[in-house]
This record gives C-alpha cells, structure tokens and sequence, in this order.
C-alpha cells in the first residue's frame, strides 16, 4: 500500500508539478487511510476487509482514469 501511494505521488509530480489532480487526491486519501488503519490494527478480521476494499477501489480507480483518456 505504501509503495503504491510513493509512485502515485510522483507520477502526479512528474506529470504535472502538483499533487492537486481532480480524481488523484480524493482516491490517494482514501488509500491512506485505509493503509494507516492497516499499519495500526493488527486484528485480522480489519486486514480481511480493508484488502477487498483497497482492491476494489484501485479497480475502480483505474477504470474512471481510463474511461477518461
């Protein structure tokens, strides 16, 4: 999850100079979150819901970017 928000980051960086884009921010907050809540729960019941949730949304996502272009 980490990993991904640092290459979403630089690739809004180095495509555009700013972190600002309209469909990036809100997905990359709502990534964060969702990956500090899994870096402080160590229930496995949170890391089994919050794993479908993360896939789903980056599908989704990916699908809105790409419907764009």
């Amino acid at each position: 999850g980490l990993l991904f928000l640092v290459i979403g980051f630089v690739k809004d960086w180095l495509l555009d100079q700013s972190f600002a884009r309209p469909l990036s921010l809100p997905f990359m907050a709502f990534f964060t979150g969702l990956t500090a809540l899994a870096l402080l729960v160590r229930k496995p019941i949170v890391h089994e819901i919050i794993a479908p949730v993360m896939a789903v949304a980056t599908t989704g996502f990916f699908l809105m970017i790409f419907m764009r272009i």
